[in-house]
Parts: structure tokens; sequence; C-alpha cells
């Protein structure tokens, strides 16, 4: 290393180390400034853990239906609660605290989509130290822009197809990749995420910061010839139309919205909780 290099690498950590610590954002800083600029979500309610529940529509509409429950810890009086939520709409929204459960009305939820947050306004405030659960219903968007839950072609498809073809005629001269493309007469997707650096907004209401930390079970409702996968095991239910279930009717909507045959029959996989 030259010295010069030397010299300006000493003065960045220099630098670093005059920064003040900061504490609470009243404090008065760079770092505070920092913070500041970056929205970051009050701490007066968190979450412990997460319970999503996803239905996509991966064929014509590309939305999904989600229901998150958040089981909350409340570490200051609060009657207002403050999250990270992007191109989601929310149809309903209960707050259950023991044996209680109230209905926030839709006036009382307010989004800012510049902030990329959204405030839920409770009719009465939550004691320190109880653990209520805010169980939301809402739709959100499969989009194209590798960010959230995202929809991507299915390449390995394509190549099955086209290997497929080559074997047929011993040659991949004139093979029409766009036709080889779609499954009879669809494009083909599957959902993906990327929730990094804060893009899981996207796909749930969330405090989407590396520093609040939680666990998670997620559930996922496909059509039975897809598979699902994730960074835990999961266990597979098979359900039809007929099926007794709580997103019986969802399913149903989306079958008739979708018209396509595969979606006759569903399965859900409930994924382990994560450590």
């Amino acid at each position: 290393m030259s010295h010069s290099a030397s010299e300006a690498t000493q003065n960045v950590l220099n630098f670093v180390e005059s920064l003040p610590i900061v504490d609470d954002e009243k404090n008065l800083g760079f770092v505070c400034n920092l913070q500041k600029e970056r929205d970051v979500l009050p701490k007066h309610v968190v979450p412990a853990h997460y319970f999503i529940s996803i239905t996509p529509d991966l064929v014509k509409n590309f939305q999904f239906v989600g229901r998150v429950e958040i089981d909350l810890i409340v570490k200051e009086e609060a009657d207002l609660i403050i999250m990270n939520a992007l191109d989601l709409s929310f149809s309903k929204v209960q707050l259950k605290n023991g044996t209680d459960t109230v209905d926030i009305k839709t006036s009382d939820v307010t989004y800012n989509t510049k902030k990329q947050q959204v405030r839920v306004q409770l009719p009465k405030k939550l004691s320190p130290k109880t653990t209520p659960q805010l169980c939301i219903d809402y739709t959100g968007i499969v989009g194209n822009n590798l960010k959230g839950f995202y929809r991507s072609n299915l390449l390995q498809i394509v190549c099955n197809l086209v290997a497929k073809e080559v074997q047929q005629r011993g040659s991949a001269n004139d093979i029409d990749i766009k036709k080889l493309y779609k499954i009879d007469g669809e494009w083909a997707y599957c959902g993906v995420t990327q929730f990094e650096a804060t893009d899981a907004r996207r796909a749930f209401p969330c405090w989407d910061e590396p520093n609040v930390k939680a666990t998670f079970t997620l559930e996922l409702t496909v059509p039975n010839d897809l598979v699902c996968l994730s960074n835990m095991p999961g266990t597979y239910f098979f359900l039809t139309q007929e099926s007794e279930f709580d997103q019986t009717k969802i399913l149903k909507k989306i079958v008739i919205e979708t018209d396509v045959k595969v979606m006759d029959s569903m399965k859900t996989v409930l994924f382990d909780k994560t450590p």
C-alpha cells in the first residue's frame, strides 16, 4: 500500500472514530441525522413472530392474496403501530389482545408511499409488556421487477422443451424458442422472493429493518402441479374446491378468475418455523 493510500485510510478511520455514539433519536449528531433520513421505525411496538400465508396467481392476474399474523411485544405504551408496506392493499385489520378482538376501521389505516410505511391507529392504548397479535388480510402484486415477491420465467422448462425438440429433430435449427416458452398457450412463470435490502415490505407488512429480529412461519397455497421451496422443511396438505379450509373462498375466486384447469385442485404447504 502506498503512503498516500495508507494516509487516506487512516483519515477515514479517524473520521469514523470521531462520530458520536447515539443511543436515542433525540440526541444530536451526524449519526442521528442519518437515522432520520432513513425513516427508522419507532420501537415502542416490535414483532416477535410472523405467520405469513400467501396464495399467488402466477397465471393471469399476477397478484397474490395474503394474510399475516404478527405476534407483537409492547415495550412502551402505544396507540399507534407503524410498519413498512409497499404496493399492498389491506382489506381487513384486526388486533387480538388476550380474549379481546378489535376490528380496525379502514379510515384508521393510512399509507405513506414516499416513506413506504403504513400507520395503524388503535382505538385504545396498548400497555407495556403485553403481547397482542396484529392480523392483516391484504393483496399484493407479483411484479417483474426483481423485488419482493416477483415472477420469473421458467427457464428450465424452456431448456427441457428445447432438448426434447432437438432430440426429435436431431438439430437445433429453426426452433421457435418463443413458442416453446409457452405451456398450453400461457406463459409459464414461477414465484421468487428477493427481500434484501428493503423489499420484504412488498410481500407482507413488516418491520423491514435488519436490527428488528423475529421468527417466521410461512404457508403457501398453490396448484397441485407446482413445487414450493423454502429454507425450512415443509408439510403438504392437498385440498380441492370442496375442502373445508380457511382459504377455500379465496381459492375458488382464483379458479374462477383464471379459468385454468390445473387450478381445479390445490395444495397448501406449511413450512416449519424459523429458529
